[in-house]
């Protein structure tokens, strides 16, 4: 299933204002800080063309009805703070190894999904992150120590 994007807000840093572009502009715009498409209705996979917004720095598509795994490009997001993808069905590993090679990510929204496995002991390589919200998910174990 591929995802289809409605018409909706993004704000670029080289415009400074909302801007309203449908899918196919986005994938394509070189300066794009914040990309939100929350409660929007999209459903389907989260593309693996979004691993090419290296300039985003928030990133959400939360209460959607997106049913992918997080895309192994998401680790290509090098100036990625918050990621949101709460509230959808997404699946896979809930803190995968594309996850946690995002150093400058300050907040990591992913409850109520799917998401399984346990929290990694190398979460701490995420050394900047202050928000870590992963509730309502099948998560199994405890919390490493870095995070208590």
């Amino acid at each position: 299933m591929e995802l289809i994007l409605p018409t909706f807000c993004f704000v670029s840093k080289s415009c400074s204002k909302r801007t309203r572009m449908t899918d196919q502009q986005w994938i394509a715009h070189p300066c794009l800080f914040l990309i939100l498409a929350a409660n929007n209705n999209v459903n389907g996979d989260v593309p693996n063309e979004i691993s090419t917004l290296f300039t985003a720095e928030r990133l959400g598509l939360f209460g959607n009805g997106l049913t992918s795994t997080i895309p192994s490009g998401i680790s290509n997001l090098t100036s990625i703070i918050i990621l949101d993808f709460e509230n959808n069905f997404m699946d896979g590993v809930a803190i995968p190894e594309s996850v946690r090679e995002l150093a400058t990510l300050e907040g990591l929204f992913f409850s109520r999904n799917v998401f399984t496995g346990s929290i990694p002991q190398d979460i701490d390589r995420l050394s900047a992150l202050t928000q870590f919200w992963v509730a309502n998910n099948d998560i199994q174990g405890t919390l490493p120590t870095t995070l208590g």
